[in-house]
């Protein structure tokens, strides 16, 4: 996929749930915001405590669910059909998504998932 577009590499495409109870916000190439490189399996350096409740909420809108994977390890904040970037209903109905997170009190999480304290 080539990164053409500010967004897919600066703006966050997804909440990932990590296996040690953190998640990651990702971006389209499903690494740290700014990260122009693939890496997979999507590894990220920060990490953070989100409950699935929290993450379901950041990405859902009502009637407009970007849904999860078959997993639910992942929370998708757009997909192909609705990238931000092609109209202007998109990117009102994305950044609706990113003042959730915005607002979300969340604590980092050290190396190790557990909580910061």
């Amino acid at each position: 996929m080539s990164l053409d577009n500010f967004c897919k590499v600066f703006m966050p495409y997804c909440v990932r749930r990590n296996g040690d109870g953190t998640v990651s916000i990702l971006n389209r190439e499903y690494s740290d915001l700014g990260t122009a490189e693939r890496v997979y399996p999507p590894v990220s350096r920060y990490r953070m405590r989100m409950t699935e409740k929290m993450a379901i909420e950041v990405a859902h809108d009502s009637g407009d669910w970007r849904g999860r994977d078959p997993v639910g390890d992942v929370f998708w904040l757009y997909d192909d059909a609705t990238q931000p970037w092609t109209s202007d209903r998109h990117w009102l109905a994305y950044t609706v998504r990113l003042r959730r997170l915005a607002h979300l009190k969340v604590r980092p999480a050290t190396s190790t998932g557990k909580a910061a304290k």
